[in-house]
């Protein structure tokens, strides 16, 4: 049975769901559901943060990506991601400032089981898998000004 995410959530943008408090304990199916609401989104993603607030300093979040989802390359001044992948495959990539590729790193089952960004690196992950689910780990607020887009972002591929 999958769980309905609406009953204890806030969307606040699409795909993008709020716990209403603190100290929620998930089963694997909020994969499932998740899942679901990322081959709704145009998006191709969805993600649960289990902190109740945008401006709360401490951002847990579940991210399932579906269907080759896009991450732009990006990088934070302030802030490090710890990424733990739970379902699926996906490529960690890091870039220098020209958009040369530094580092492509395997993340899943039978790879990295832990990957730390770097800050003013630019990175993004890559789908290996038609489904890949992760937990992110990041020190907050969320703010427009705490990712960066690489300006060279639409000159590289996959």
């Amino acid at each position: 049975m999958m769980i309905d995410i609406h009953s204890f959530t806030t969307e606040t943008s699409p795909g993008v769901f709020h716990c209403n408090s603190w100290g929620l304990t998930l089963d694997s199916s909020i994969i499932e559901a998740l899942t679901a609401e990322a081959k709704d989104n145009q998006n191709n993603r969805a993600r649960i943060c289990m902190h109740p607030a945008i401006e709360d300093l401490e951002q847990q979040m579940l991210i399932v990506m579906v269907n080759n989802a896009e991450d732009v390359p990006h990088m934070h001044l302030h802030k490090r991601e710890a990424l733990i992948p739970i379902v699926g495959t996906a490529e960690y990539q890091t870039f220098d400032d020209r958009g040369n590729s530094l580092e492509r790193l395997l993340m899943g089952t039978d790879a990295a089981q832990y990957v730390s960004s770097p800050l003013g690196v630019y990175h993004r992950v890559v789908l290996k898998t038609p489904v890949f689910a992760f937990w992110e780990f990041a020190l907050g607020p969320f703010t427009s000004e705490s990712t960066i887009p690489a300006p060279w972002a639409n000159d590289i591929g996959q």
